[in-house]
């Protein structure tokens, strides 16, 4: 036992009572003179001790807690890295989706684009197909027109029977017709047909023998119908 603990029990003890006070002053002098600590500063040193292992458990407690709230804090940062990674995830495939959609969408404007050229395209040439139908039919209709009138005409009438009794003259003279809407024309009542580029145009039939077409002024080529 350390020798302050021994002279603090023989000082509290009945028979310390009886020591004087000098005694005990020079004894505490004594003590104080070799280092060692008095009753009073054991004791305060104890009541110190007592707080500090009172203020360490309370800070171990805390501690603890502290620890928790960081493993909470660790799993609940896993998590939210997970949340993370997945919402990345799913914003890359959302971006590529919409890049794909993007690229389709562009595709898809640019056969729109081709089918509408396209359609201006067929919607002009049925509009220059109506227009050259419409002026076939009416250059048609003034040569079927023009036909009409030269077969009213007199001068396709038969001639007066000849009171001779020879065979008839070859036709001398010429005939003036009008070429057919498809080149049609007659020579000598047989069909024939020229170029349809004359359609509309008059024609005459000259030759003795051979009998040969003639418009505006020239010879043209005919073929039976």
């Amino acid at each position: 036992m350390p020798l302050t603990d021994i002279l603090s029990a023989a000082l509290s003890r009945p028979a310390g009572r009886v020591v004087d006070g000098p005694v005990r002053d020079i004894i505490e002098d004594v003590l104080r003179d070799k280092g060692f600590a008095g009753p009073a500063e054991l004791q305060h040193l104890k009541d110190d001790l007592a707080g500090l292992r009172t203020e360490l458990g309370s800070l171990g407690a805390r501690v603890a807690a502290a620890e928790g709230e960081t493993a909470a804090l660790r799993s609940d940062r896993a998590s939210l890295e997970k949340q993370v990674e997945a919402a990345t995830a799913r914003a890359s495939a959302a971006q590529k989706r919409a890049e794909a959609a993007e690229a389709a969408l562009a595709e898809a404007l640019d056969q729109a684009s081709a089918a509408e050229a396209h359609a201006a395209r067929v919607a002009g040439l049925a509009a220059a197909a109506e227009e050259r139908a419409r002026a076939a039919d009416d250059r048609a209709k003034v040569a079927l027109n023009r036909v009409r009138e030269a077969l009213d005409s007199p001068s396709l009438a038969a001639p007066p029977a000849s009171a001779s009794s020879g065979p008839p003259a070859a036709p001398q003279a010429s005939e003036s017709l009008v070429v057919g809407p498809e080149g049609e024309v007659v020579v000598d009542g047989e069909s024939y047909r020229v170029d349809p580029v004359h359609a509309g145009k008059a024609y005459e039939v000259r030759g003795t023998r051979s009998r040969r077409v003639r418009i505006g002024g020239r010879f043209v080529r005919k073929s039976r119908a």
